[in-house]
């Protein structure tokens, strides 16, 4: 029989269950932007992970970061309840191509000050599904004007 967890236990639980399906890792920057926080298994979606500490700043680990500081400060002042960069590429050190979108958030969105929560996602499958469905969209184009 399944005993009643407690909300923490339940939340943690959710969290984990989401990371694997849905490919997410995370990191935490305080209010200046710097890395305070990083996911134990980041390595598992960025090579090189081992040049993404704490202490940085999140555009140096990042550098799809730089020129956003103003929407990261807008999510900080409450103007913004986030922002997104959607199918960022990377290439790994094997050759393979990975998609990635980076969410960020408050971290806390009660008291946005107190830093910012980055949330990478996986969104490889999905972006290879659509490549694949707009390449047979334009064979077909391709197909019906030459008939």
């Amino acid at each position: 029989m399944v005993q009643h967890a407690s909300p923490l236990k339940l939340s943690a639980r959710l969290a984990q269950i989401a990371s694997e399906w849905y490919q997410l890792l995370y990191v935490c920057v305080d209010s200046n932007f710097s890395i305070v926080e990083v996911s134990p298994n980041i390595s598992t979606m960025f090579d090189g992970a081992s040049q993404i500490e704490t202490g940085i700043p999140l555009t140096e680990a990042f550098r799809e970061f730089i020129g956003a500081e103003d929407a990261l400060q807008a999510i900080l002042a409450k103007k913004s309840p986030s922002f997104k960069i959607e199918r960022i590429n990377r290439y790994r050190s094997d050759g393979s191509l990975h998609y990635l979108t980076f969410h960020v958030l408050p971290f806390d969105p009660d008291q946005p000050d107190s830093g910012l929560l980055v949330v990478f996602e996986d969104v490889t499958g999905f972006a290879l599904s659509e490549q694949n469905l707009l390449q047979k969209r334009n064979e077909l184009s391709l197909l019906q004007g030459a008939l």
